[in-house]
């Protein structure tokens, strides 16, 4: 059993350290890069703006929204958005890993 809650982990982990990387590298296009950076960038970092879309409307009234013409969550919301995306992977993959294992939930 203590394998698969370590299993479990790998799909919110990947998660996290996605966001919490194009989180970083976000501020670099504001720079003027080379265009083929630029590129680059654009494309590792345009998910954020769709991932967490869904939760806008929980987002808005608690205020963790910001930007006009492209609103992204604030820090906060998006570590709100984060965690409750891990929560809901994590909570898949026990149940897929428990299902292909056969095992009964504790």
């Amino acid at each position: 059993m203590r394998y698969t809650h370590t299993a479990a982990w790998v799909a919110p982990a990947i998660l996290i350290g996605y966001v919490a990387l194009a989180r970083l590298l976000m501020p670099l296009l504001e720079y003027n890069p080379p265009a083929s950076v630029e590129i680059l960038l654009s494309i590792f970092v345009a998910p954020l703006f769709y991932i967490f879309r869904p939760l806008y409307p929980l987002l808005k009234p608690l205020g963790l929204l910001e930007g006009e013409w492209w609103t992204l969550p604030s820090a906060a919301g998006m570590a709100l958005c984060t965690a409750m995306y891990a929560a809901v992977l994590y909570a898949a993959g026990l149940i897929i890993l428990q299902i292909l294992n056969g095992t009964k939930r504790p």
